[in-house]
């Protein structure tokens, strides 16, 4: 909810949607913590209970990502890169696979995050935050955690390619990196061409393309990951690489 809200604000500049963005990330930051200092998961009756889960810390991640990259604010960005080191603490693991709880019960094994459901799941989107928090500050240890997700994954990407769609949508800003634009305004108001641009684009969504004029790009998945060229087989290659989608007003 947190990021659909500060998309939508970035490209509406609807209020209500920044004022209802931030409220529910304080609200979680001010509210939602367990007596030991970790996340919780559920809030009722004015108490928190159980610990959260690898899909809460991830998209709680997200969501601040969105909103740092709506409002500048650091405070959101420093948020986000302490939640995105406890999930790598606290569901990573020695061989590269995320669990998605850290507390198994009675099992003997963990159930590992891994397939995309109705929604992403949560090492989809950890590899997601991992990477675009590499881009915004030059974290090497998070590029080298998402290289080893990439991997470690690769061989359950291949076997099911549908099912990890989120992963393989990490890909092409992984290896290819975020384009930077630096925008210069007085004061703190947000330069008016970010504004206008955000009102007709919304970048990197991306989604696997076969170009005939970026050979590099198709290397790359021919190299890394092989089972990918499954789902373009047979399709013609594009004229350019697919790595934003364009909203018109």
């Amino acid at each position: 909810m947190i990021s659909a809200l500060s998309r939508a604000y970035q490209v509406f500049k609807r209020e209500e949607d920044y004022r209802l963005a931030r409220n529910a990330a304080n609200f979680i930051l001010d509210t939602i913590m367990l007596p030991n200092g970790n996340l919780g998961r559920v809030y009722k009756n004015n108490q928190v209970k159980i610990e959260a889960m690898l899909d809460d810390y991830s998209f709680l991640t997200m969501g601040l990502i969105d909103l740092f990259e709506t409002d500048f604010d650091p405070y959101w960005l420093k948020k986000s890169l302490e939640f995105a080191k406890i999930s790598c603490d606290k569901f990573g693991s020695a061989d590269g696979l995320y669990s998605v709880a850290t507390d198994s019960g009675s099992l003997t094994l963990k159930t590992l995050s891994g397939a995309d459901d109705a929604i992403l799941s949560g090492i989809s989107v950890h590899c997601g935050n991992l990477v675009k928090l590499t881009s915004l500050t030059g974290n090497d240890e998070f590029h080298y955690e998402a290289e080893r997700i990439l991997s470690v994954y690769n061989f359950r990407i291949e076997q099911d390619l549908w099912a990890y769609a989120g992963l393989i949508n990490c890909m092409y800003p992984f290896y290819e990196g975020y384009n930077e634009f630096v925008f210069i305004s007085e004061g703190s108001e947000i330069p008016g061409i970010l504004t206008e641009t955000r009102q007709h684009y919304v970048p990197y969504r991306s989604i696997v393309s076969r170009n005939k004029t970026r050979e590099h790009w198709n290397r790359i998945l021919l190299q890394h990951f092989p089972g990918i060229m499954k789902l373009l087989k047979g399709t013609p290659p594009a004229i350019s690489a697919a790595k934003s989608a364009v909203s018109h007003r």
